[in-house]
């Protein structure tokens, strides 16, 4: 992972194709860090929307790792753009970090997702 610090402690959460680390700062108990690796597809995006929200509910900041995704697709940037709108007009701290392909890149840039890092 090239650049990108991910903080301590860790709990790991397996799903079918997709491998989601939530990290809850001890310190403030409201944060929450959920990184997402290989693949967010319709295909296992039902089960993610559902752990996400879970977690949403209980802290006031998230911040979302997006690393070496092989496939992304409108759906789960769909979702993704919805779910920051959502919790940021409740006042909640959502970030967006992320290690894409270009052809990864040119869909969000397509799609409208703020592709500052």
């Amino acid at each position: 992972m090239q650049g990108i610090h991910l903080p301590n402690p860790t709990i790991t959460l397996y799903m079918s194709e997709i491998k989601i680390q939530l990290r809850k700062n001890k310190k403030t108990g409201g944060n929450a860090t959920i990184t997402v690796e290989d693949e967010l597809t319709l295909d296992n995006l039902q089960e993610f929307r559902d752990k996400v929200m879970e977690v949403a509910e209980t802290v006031q900041a998230m911040n979302f790792y997006l690393l070496n995704l092989n496939a992304i697709d409108i759906a789960a940037i769909q979702f993704l753009v919805a779910f920051h709108k959502h919790y940021a007009a409740e006042g909640k701290l959502i970030d967006f970090h992320y290690e894409l392909t270009d052809d990864a890149k040119s869909l969000l840039a397509k799609s409208g997702f703020n592709l500052t890092n």
